[in-house]
């Protein structure tokens, strides 16, 4: 049996310093975005089910030929391009286009080079009758009309674990879009953790963009990819409240989180700690790690997940508040003493409401001023005047408004302010 130890280990490692340091705080992003036919809003896949039909596949070529990187087999049955100096272009189960980049020292930088590859690829989708859709959810779909475009064992062990619980998963794999901000954490990871799971809320209502349903006889929701993600199976999601011991707090979550990889088809769905119990190596409890989904996932930096998928005009404005708030150890010290406490309460509400709630809307701004003053005195080395600019106009024409992205016109341009 693998000892505690070693499952701790695994946590520790996941939730430990960075190698450099409070000197080489880094950040990237993940920023996926929804492929649709131009003439009717139908889903497009990798490949096109008739030929001469819009396919996404072509999109990823064309890429790699104009950056001069590659396009190669995937792990889970679709390809990837990578883009050197850039990231990795991949598919979300549904189809999803994502970009993964690589780690940048400066915001502005960072942004600049999404841009430098962004910016082609939708021209390339519109000629080629694709528009990429810039919401948290995909509206005009319904996932039985979305191919599943991985062919792992691993997907497919998901969305039937979802399916066992509800259709919330299963939507979520094929429908939604989101915004990952990923973080170093330096030589405070455990502070900088607490911290962020803080700010998770916040990050829902200031950036909501799936307006929707919230659910049959439900009422409305500012973003319904939040509400997909806490009904899906609240074992595996959520936000920590800060305690003494953050490793042993995150180990007791996972092997709480039922065992979805591990569940045979018609089985009993049991928590992965009886699995561990029952001998699993430990091949299989880093596969299971995988699967946990938390507001702020540990993976040797902090995946921030709170944020709908944008428009590629805002891309800056999440960074800009997560390094201000994070990075610049004055913002950090405040944000310790204004920021509410992790809630999954106030996460629901947030999500609900977004910063139409007064009281999300009064923290919102005033973490925002933070977090924009702390950004500042990191200086343009890392947030430069333009990404400044952009978070300004945000505060102004969306918090300062009672508004977020999500009341956008849908065909807003991507990169236009």
């Amino acid at each position: 049996m693998v000892s505690r130890a070693e499952l701790l280990a695994d946590v520790t490692h996941a939730l430990g310093a960075s190698i450099a340091g409070e000197e080489g705080l880094r950040i990237g992003l993940e920023a996926e975005l929804i492929p649709v036919a131009s003439e009717d809003g139908t889903r497009v896949g990798v490949d096109a089910p008739e030929p001469g039909g819009p396919a996404t596949r072509p999109l990823l070529e064309r890429a790699a030929a104009r950056h001069r990187g590659t396009v190669e087999a995937g792990p889970h049955g679709a390809p990837r391009a990578r883009i050197p100096g850039v990231g990795l272009f991949s598919f979300e189960p549904g189809g999803q286009l994502e970009l993964s980049t690589e780690a940048f020292y400066s915001v502005d930088e960072l942004i600049r080079a999404v841009e430098r590859i962004l910016r082609p690829l939708a021209e390339d989708a519109e000629e080629l009758g694709i528009t990429l859709l810039a919401r948290g959810m995909d509206a005009r779909n319904d996932t039985e009309d979305v191919p599943f475009v991985v062919t792992s064992q691993y997907h497919r062990r998901q969305r039937a674990h979802y399916d066992r619980i509800g259709p919330w998963g299963g939507r979520m794999m094929v429908l939604s879009a989101a915004l990952h901000l990923n973080l170093d954490v330096g030589g405070r990871p455990v502070r900088r953790w607490w911290v962020a799971n803080r700010m998770a809320p916040l990050l829902t209502a200031l950036f909501a963009n799936s307006p929707g349903p919230a659910g049959p006889g439900e009422g409305e929701a500012r973003s319904t990819r939040a509400e997909h993600w806490r009904r899906l199976d609240p074992s595996r999601t959520g936000l920590f409240g800060a305690e003494d011991d953050a490793r042993g707090r995150y180990l007791a979550f996972a092997l709480g989180a039922l065992d979805s990889l591990g569940t045979e088809e018609g089985g009993e769905v049991r928590p992965f700690r009886a699995a561990w119990e029952q001998g699993a190596d430990l091949s299989r409890w880093r596969a299971h790690l995988t699967t946990l989904f938390p507001e702020v996932r540990p993976r040797g930096y902090m995946e921030l997940r709170s944020v709908d998928a944008l428009r590629p005009a805002w891309y800056a404005v999440p960074l800009v508040l997560a390094v201000g708030l994070l990075y610049e150890p004055g913002g950090l010290t405040h944000a310790e003493e204004i920021l509410p406490l992790a809630d999954v309460g106030l996460l629901a509400r947030a999500g609900r409401q977004g910063v139409r709630d007064p009281a999300l809307r009064d923290a919102a701004l005033q973490a925002f001023d933070v977090a924009l003053s702390g950004a500042r005195a990191l200086g343009p080395r890392i947030v430069g005047g333009r990404s400044l600019e952009r978070a300004e106009e945000f505060r102004t024409r969306f918090v300062a408004q009672w508004r977020d992205p999500g009341d956008e016109p849908e065909g807003s341009d991507l990169f236009e302010v």
